[in-house]
């Protein structure tokens, strides 16, 4: 799955996502504000649990060093991830651009750890 996010010339937030593998998720995210936010959460959570899920997979064959080499790199990519995805919070009350900020923060969650769950995939598949 794919989840593109374009600012249209109107102002308003496309979130689009696309199947690249038949065993990935299909979202079908509307542009109501609302729905689009819980779109783009369950998108993060069913990504997140895809990639725990592969993470566990591959940490069950390693050894001690490998497990505490993979688990740094691990907690760097979180940190590469959250500063390439989340906006500063300003303590500005909230109004539909902070949602849509968050929303756009939400789906650059779920498209980079897809590409991290991939990565995994495609780095421990030579191994096995």
């Amino acid at each position: 799955m794919k989840i593109l996010f374009s600012l249209l010339p109107s102002g308003f937030i496309a979130i689009a996502l696309f199947s690249s593998i038949a065993a990935q998720a299909n979202y079908d995210c509307e542009m109501d504000m609302e729905k689009a936010y819980t779109c783009a959460d369950n998108a993060v959570v069913t990504e997140k649990k895809r990639l725990n899920k592969t993470y566990m997979k591959i940490y069950q064959t390693l050894n001690t060093s490998q497990k505490q080499k993979l688990d740094t790199e691990q907690i760097a990519w979180i940190k590469r991830r959250d500063a390439k995805c989340l906006t500063p919070n300003d303590s500005q009350p909230i109004n539909n651009m902070k949602v849509w900020q968050e929303i756009s923060d939400l789906v650059c969650i779920a498209n980079e750890t897809q590409s991290r769950t991939s990565y995994f995939q495609k780095r421990f598949s030579k191994k096995r």
